[in-house]
């Protein structure tokens, strides 16, 4: 009968991992491979960040613009 709820001897037996061996280049390729994309993760985050910060300044200034813009407009028709 199997043990009811999680961590009973059923789940061990049922939650074997599988383990595969790998030629040791091929781990080691996979392995520069991951820390290759991680710094392009990162640099990619970097660079988003960077292009927030000047989408909101941008924003700002046309919200700045847009606000003198109005003011003269209402000037010129006085």
């Amino acid at each position: 009968m199997k043990a009811s709820g999680r961590g009973g001897p059923a789940d061990d037996r049922e939650q074997r991992e599988v383990v595969e061996l790998v030629p040791k280049p091929e781990l080691d390729r996979a392995q520069r491979q991951i820390e290759r994309l991680q710094k392009e993760n990162e640099r990619r985050k970097r660079e988003s960040e960077r292009l927030k910060r000047e989408s909101d300044r941008l924003r700002q200034e046309i919200e700045r613009l847009r606000k003198e813009l109005e003011a003269a407009l209402r000037a010129s028709k006085r």
